[in-house]
């Protein structure tokens, strides 16, 4: 894929902003730029027991309705305080998005998606929108920031690590029959 660059100046000129989701009249891009900017390395046991994907290497055939379902449940939310859809952009171009849950009883702030367009990743998007999503979280009087990465996704890795996220937890999984 193409990569995405602008001058020195342009980019002065649209810095990276990073807001709210307010309603669904975007969904439409932000469904496609997670698909198109996730590959199976990105499955997660959360999108095997959601049925995004079939297992750890295959999305799910319909993955773009639930997807969908998904992110409007994500907007709601940020009606009611408890997480929503953050999407950076600089102009009118959509860099990436980070999908938030915040579980005020134990007051984690969940990261359930951050997906930066891999034609601008190495650019500083990822960093800008984990900040903002922090930023949010600790606002929202969240004590710790939590999110799950598929155990292939080793670039995803190294970005956390850089970000300050730790591993806390391992899945396992074995196939049973035959």
């Amino acid at each position: 894929m193409k990569a995405l660059s602008l001058s020195a100046s342009a980019k002065a000129r649209h810095p990276i902003r990073c807001e709210f989701l307010a309603n669904a009249r975007r969904l439409r891009a932000i469904v496609r730029i997670i698909q198109t900017n996730t590959t199976t390395s990105y499955i997660t046991h959360s999108e095997v027991i959601e049925h995004r994907a079939e297992h750890t290497r295959r999305w799910a055939h319909f993955r773009r309705s639930l997807l969908a379902k998904d992110l409007k449940t994500a907007i709601r939310r940020r009606r009611r305080s408890e997480g929503g859809i953050l999407v950076a952009t600089r102009g009118r171009r959509m860099l990436g998005v980070a999908v938030l849950r915040f579980d005020r009883t134990h007051r984690y702030g969940i990261v359930e998606d951050i997906v930066v367009d891999e034609r601008v990743r190495g650019q500083g998007v990822g960093a800008r929108l984990m900040r903002a999503a922090q930023a949010e979280m600790r606002g929202a009087g969240m004590e710790h920031a939590i999110l799950e990465s598929g155990i292939r996704n080793v670039s995803a890795h190294a970005f956390f690590r850089r970000e300050g996220f730790r591993e806390a937890a391992i899945m396992f999984l074995k196939r049973l029959g035959d």
